[in-house]
């Protein structure tokens, strides 16, 4: 009887180690197809329209660039007619600052970006509800403020990192919309 209790548990032990190394293995390669994935979204930098509208200029492809623009490097200016403003691009939401109508999305380590809304017209605080909140994932298209009726306002698109709008072209990115009427699923700026 021993001898098939020294069988039985040596039977148990090899399949315990077949199940450690499938669970590796399984594992292993879970974690590559993940991080291979977070490569090609990582990749994917296309900058939409946050809102539908209108595009009223793309001022960092303007070689008589405002010095205020420069200062602020804005990206893109719109007229939001629109309930909601959407990510731009898959991000994680960096910060809101509902008192200056601002949200920061990071794109990844190299790139950040701000979308706000002009103050004047309308106030996060008082007009509209924060759908996302610090360390939400989102992607493109994904709702991130909604406003309590449908606005009018003058919204920009900024760039926070990197430091300069020739770091920022040198990573290949191009205007890809001309001002007019633009709608949210739209491409402004494109990465070649």
């Amino acid at each position: 009887m021993s001898g098939f209790l020294n069988t039985l548990k040596k039977d148990a032990e090899k399949l315990k180690e077949d199940v450690h190394d499938v669970l590796h293995e399984a594992n292993e390669t879970f974690e590559k197809d993940a991080e291979e994935e977070y490569e090609t979204y990582s990749d994917y930098h296309d900058l939409f329209a946050w809102a539908d509208g209108a595009l009223i200029s793309l001022p960092y492809t303007d070689e008589q660039i405002s010095e205020k623009d420069k200062q602020m490097k804005m990206l893109a200016v719109m007229l939001v007619k629109d309930q909601v403003l959407c990510a731009p691009v898959n991000s994680t939401i960096k910060s809101i600052d509902p008192t200056q109508n601002t949200i920061v999305l990071q794109v990844n380590p190299e790139q950040t970006l701000a979308i706000k809304v002009c103050l004047s017209q309308v106030s996060f605080d008082r007009d509209a509800t924060i759908l996302v909140q610090p360390g939400q994932k989102v992607h493109t298209g994904d709702e991130l403020v909604r406003f309590h009726h449908p606005i009018e306002a003058k919204s920009k698109l900024l760039l926070l990192e990197p430091k300069t709008f020739d770091h920022f072209k040198a990573k290949g990115y191009a205007p890809k919309a001309k001002p007019g009427k633009i709608l949210h699923d739209e491409i402004l700026i494109t990465k070649a």
